[in-house]
């Protein structure tokens, strides 16, 4: 495991933690359905593709195995190495992708001349917890889109994950917890933006998270990654208040995604 990030391997070749957590969830299929079809509505064909924070390229992957055409150029962004390793293995599967650019660094520090006419940033918030470089760094990706191109962010809205998230890890922490959600990155872009706000739209996804009761440790694994935290570091009296929050979502957490489409 990397640091403290629990989507990351720990080198033994078992299921990463996010991975566990996509077994019982089907946000990604749900999200990628609809972030395919607004790619397939842009005007500009052939295209080209950003993935910034791609992961190991599995949504990346999901997304455009259902699109019509696939991008002439792509270039993806992913700051972790553990992950990064992974992208050629995992889109070299797409048959007829086009040579693949993966640069493992931050998307502050990427540096380019093109343009591209589909940029999509999935659930990468890019500063952490702390939102107050986001103008700048929404600026840069506005500044990488072609004239007739489409910025896609997709974010979390405000569903049981985000309750979860902020009322535990502000008992974890002992300081406010405030997710950063779809609607944050609509009204940062219409701060910094020239453009009408008639320019930016939002879609959501509708998605369930299942916390088995027969597997405990696929359970717990989940509530790891959530939390970013260990179950054996959690305060048995938070512990119980975890279950109990769970126990009465009977066992499922409803979960929307929004795509914030920048045109």
């Amino acid at each position: 495991m990397t640091g403290n990030k629990f989507e990351y391997s720990i080198g033994d070749g078992t299921l990463t933690p996010f991975e566990t957590f996509l077994q019982y969830s089907d946000e990604k299929e749900q999200t990628s359905d609809k972030l395919a079809e607004l790619i397939e509505s842009s005007p500009v064909h052939p295209w080209s593709l950003l993935d910034v924070g791609a992961g190991d390229g599995s949504f990346t992957k999901l997304y455009l195995s259902k699109v019509n055409a696939l991008p002439q150029t792509v270039n993806v962004i992913e700051p972790s190495l553990d992950l990064a390793e992974k992208l050629p293995i995992t889109l070299g599967t797409v048959a007829d992708l086009p040579l693949l650019n993966i640069f493992n660094g931050s998307f502050q520090d990427y540096a380019t001349d093109r343009k591209f006419d589909v940029i999509v940033a999935s659930h990468v918030p890019f500063t952490g917890d702390n939102m107050q470089n986001l103008p700048d760094v929404y600026t840069k990706l506005l500044s990488l889109l072609n004239e007739d191109g489409r910025l896609l962010l997709v974010q979390r809205a405000a569903d049981d994950t985000h309750e979860f998230r902020e009322k535990f890890k502000t008992l974890l922490t002992g300081n406010k917890y405030d997710s950063f959600l779809v609607n944050d990155a609509l009204a940062i872009l219409s701060h910094i933006s020239d453009d009408n706000k008639t320019h930016m739209t939002i879609d959501y996804t509708n998605s369930e998270l299942i916390f088995p009761d027969h597997n405990p440790v696929d359970r717990t694994i989940i509530i790891e990654f959530l939390l970013n935290t260990q179950w054996g570091k959690m305060p048995d009296d938070i512990k119980l208040q975890i279950d109990d929050y769970i126990s009465r979502k009977a066992n499922r957490f409803t979960q929307h995604d929004g795509i914030l489409t920048y045109k």
